[in-house]
Formats: C-alpha cells, sequence, structure tokens
C-alpha cells in the first residue's frame, strides 16, 4: 500500500542553461549550477541554492511543529480525566 506524503516531488539537478531563481530574481543560476527543482502540477519550479535552502528548513520546521502538536494530541487523549474542550458557542 502506497503511503501518503506532505513532501512534493523535488530533486537536486544542474541548470542547463543561466537563468534566475524563481525564489528571488536577484539570484542569478549559472550553466551548472546546482539547483533544487520542485515539481508542480505537469511543470516545475527552480531555486537556487541559498533559497532552496531556506525552503527546506522552514518546511522542516512546520514538519516538526506538526509532529509535535500530534504528539502532545495522542498525550491528551490518553490522559486519565482529561476532559475535550467545550465549544464557546450557545447550544440552546
Amino acid at each position: 500500500m502506497a503511503r501518503k506524503s506532505l513532501v512534493q516531488r523535488s530533486e537536486v539537478d544542474q541548470a542547463k542553461a543561466a537563468h534566475n531563481c524563481q525564489a528571488n530574481q536577484n539570484h542569478r543560476l549559472q550553466k551548472g549550477d546546482s539547483r533544487l527543482k520542485v515539481y508542480k502540477d505537469r511543470s516545475h519550479d527552480h531555486y537556487c541554492k541559498a533559497c532552496a535552502l531556506g525552503i527546506i528548513e522552514q518546511d522542516i520546521k512546520k514538519l516538526q511543529a506538526l509532529a509535535l502538536q500530534l504528539a502532545g494530541a495522542r498525550d491528551d487523549a490518553m490522559t486519565p480525566g482529561l476532559e475535550p474542550p467545550r465549544s464557546t458557542s450557545d447550544e440552546r
């Protein structure tokens, strides 16, 4: 059975020609530079090393925060006597 992933298809490759980074037009990739290639629908985006590392670090933090939230929710659900939060809306 295939497992789902929150991480989209990506790979590292080399620029075939000089072009600008898609995250920052001031960053110029030269032919042969390593870049991050992120598949998007039937196309892909290319990012320079600096922007790619920033994107990866940001996403790692987001995934770690999600994992901590789930671990905390699991611990809360297993704690005896812990009641779920009450709704603030008037249920009458």
